[in-house]
């Protein structure tokens, strides 16, 4: 269930990339403009997701999601009526509104409604879900972009009349905890609390600095493909289902690589990986050999993610909701900032060189504050020994 809303939030969220070439030529506007299409969703959310994480730490997660995704449904939907960049900005800025009160609830239920042995690979499951719309739903609506670039958008807000009945009749309620012995706390002294924990600003930072290098240069991926080896929308759908496969692979064996290497090892290991791959990938002679550098920077992120996102979790039981939001909103602030910033690099005399750059030098600092944070366990057998203590409590 939660596989599948993760599968909606990410089609809807990386469906515009492939789709920018198209959108370009359909409405007019430049390169570096075109990049506001997925920055509008990217902004809307963040700008919700700091009061919809403290409120929903309040209600009950299920009732929550279902209201978000309506909302969500609806405004997906509009997308594939607008009728010029303005009327597309908007609905994707809505949609992102929406979206802010749907995927926190997913990261915040898992440790409630799964033992705590079990979260690190729900989470990765969950995850998954970003990956098969990768692999799917984002090839998918290339293909159906032939006849209309407005068919993905309607597919979408369809599909998400059947993850609100399903959610409905299956999914269990998620009643809040108490944050205090004080009882209810303001917004903004969740943040407070949350911002106390030891380590929360350098791992939010890094969270940050993260989805800058990753999301953003995402972006322009699409264009890049387009503009340097001349592929067509179909093509690029299908080198974006290759960088999916990458991210669903990781997603499903970085518990396992985890459990064996430890979660700081492994981290590391990841984001190393994915700042390598960008600096290289640009020199690759053909989409053949991009595509192979693009697979193993997604399994490398496919592998970090889950393991970044229950480290957070982790810094307040209490807040969980708090947290998720938090993150979601460091990531698509950081979706935005990596956009403008891609852009304005792509457009320059680098190209999407300098793009690889700004890749590497994200993950190199994302490594650093992750690793002086210290909410990440450096020993193998640290998974072991959080879970022990989890069921202790």
């Amino acid at each position: 269930m939660f596989t599948f809303v993760m599968f909606l939030i990410g089609t809807d969220t990386f469906i515009v990339s492939p789709l920018l070439p198209t959108l370009r030529a359909e409405f007019g506007i430049a390169t570096d403009i075109s990049g506001w299409i997925v920055s509008a969703y990217a902004l809307g959310y963040a700008l919700t997701a700091l009061v919809a994480g403290p409120l929903s730490d309040r209600a009950d997660r299920k009732k929550v999601l279902l209201v978000g995704l309506v909302g969500f449904a609806l405004f997906t939907a509009l997308c594939g009526t607008a009728t010029g960049f303005a009327s597309l900005f908007a609905y994707r800025l809505a949609a992102g509104v929406c979206a802010a009160f749907v995927s926190p609830q997913v990261w915040a239920s898992i440790p409630q409604l799964v033992a705590p042995s079990q979260t690190l690979k729900t989470m990765g499951w969950a995850t998954a879900g970003l990956s098969l719309a990768q692999i799917l739903g984002i090839p998918l609506g290339s293909l159906l972009a032939r006849d209309s670039w407005r068919l993905p958008f309607f597919g979408v807000g369809a599909l998400c009349i059947v993850a609100l009945i399903w959610i409905y009749t299956v999914m269990p309620a998620v009643p809040p905890r108490a944050v205090s012995a004080g009882g209810r706390v303001s917004i903004a002294q969740s943040y407070r609390m949350l911002w106390a924990a030891a380590g929360a600003p350098l791992a939010f930072s890094a969270h940050l600095l993260y989805f800058i290098g990753s999301f953003g240069s995402f972006t322009y991926l699409g264009i890049w493909l387009a503009d340097r080896y001349a592929l067509t929308v179909e093509q690029i759908g299908l080198f974006v289902l290759v960088y999916g496969a990458g991210n669903l692979t990781g997603s499903l064996l970085g518990a396992r690589i985890a459990e064996r290497w430890g979660k700081l090892a492994a981290l590391t290991a990841a984001l190393s990986a994915i700042g390598a791959a960008y600096l290289l990938a640009p020199y690759s002679p053909n989409a053949e050999i991009a595509a192979a550098a693009c697979f193993f920077a997604s399994f490398a992120g496919g592998q970090a993610l889950p393991l970044i996102l229950s480290s957070l979790q982790g810094l307040n039981s209490s807040l969980r909701g708090t947290i998720s939001s938090l993150a979601n909103a460091a990531m698509y602030v950081g979706t935005t900032a990596g956009s403008a910033l891609s852009g304005w690099l792509y457009v320059s005399d680098g190209g999407f060189k300098t793009v690889g750059m700004l890749v590497a030098v994200s993950m190199a600092g994302a490594l650093l504050l992750f690793r002086r944070s210290g909410i990440v366990r450096a020993d193998r057998t640290g998974l072991k020994q959080a879970r022990s203590s989890l069921a202790d409590r």
